[in-house]
């Protein structure tokens, strides 16, 4: 089997090659794992589970630690940095930041997310064969999430935008531990601004579906609104 990044495999400790690390090895194909990527002691022809990855000279690469993500995953990831040209970098927990290309993001730069918003990904390959993320879309969210209890209606709750558009603002609601959440959407009248990608709002659950998604507003209802203006 070719190793590929972004893949849990248990490889052999073929030998110590100071000052760089250990090298492991499948019997075909060797991988360094660098001192830095070590957790706890290991010795020669010990067998390792690790994470690969490529290091800034794009080499497969090793490491003991646990990412926040892997192949075949989605995750919700923190936005670490925005490159205006590239996309944004996430932050996935090895020391190492998983790029989400411009081309995955909204083409109004206004709807970007920020740094420290998180946005819901997988992990993907680009043609070299490095990790990069992709964003999870509704097909891979609906496998994750749970319907919503009838007693959420007209209370408020936390939400992270996962699809910004012009006529609705689709949302996930997070429920504790129960899977990723509920599915919500936003239409365009019940916004008092426009949202971005990876934005969490507060927003009053108006309507539970039969199906358990729900229908949001960011506005208060009716008679306290009536109240406020006056």
């Amino acid at each position: 089997m070719t190793l590929k990044a972004g893949n849990f495999v248990e490889l052999t400790v073929a030998r110590e090659v100071e000052p760089n690390g250990y090298y492991l090895t499948d019997g075909k194909q060797d991988v360094l794992l660098p001192y830095n990527e070590v957790n706890g002691e290991i010795r020669v022809k010990q067998n390792l589970r690790v994470f690969l990855f490529h290091d800034r000279q794009s080499r497969l690469t090793a490491t003991m630690k646990t990412p926040m993500i892997a192949e075949g995953a989605i995750s919700p990831l923190k936005v670490a940095d925005i490159h205006e040209r590239m996309g944004c970098f996430l932050e996935m927990g090895i020391g190492r930041q998983l790029l989400l290309p411009y081309t995955e993001l909204p083409e109004l730069r206004s709807l970007w997310p920020q740094v420290d918003d998180e946005v819901y990904v997988r992990l993907d390959h680009d043609k070299q064969g490095r990790m990069i993320a992709k964003l999870a879309g509704e097909k891979q969210l609906e496998k994750l999430v749970v319907p919503a209890p009838a007693s959420w209606r007209n209370t408020w709750m936390e939400a992270t935008v996962y699809k910004p558009l012009k006529q609705a603002t689709f949302m996930l609601i997070p429920r504790g531990a129960i899977g990723f959440g509920v599915f919500a959407m936003l239409h365009e009248a019940e916004r008092t601004r426009v949202l971005r990608l990876g934005e969490s709002v507060r927003v009053r659950v108006t309507y539970v579906r039969d199906d358990g998604r729900v229908n949001v507003s960011m506005r208060p209802p009716k008679e306290i609104g009536r109240e406020e203006d006056a």
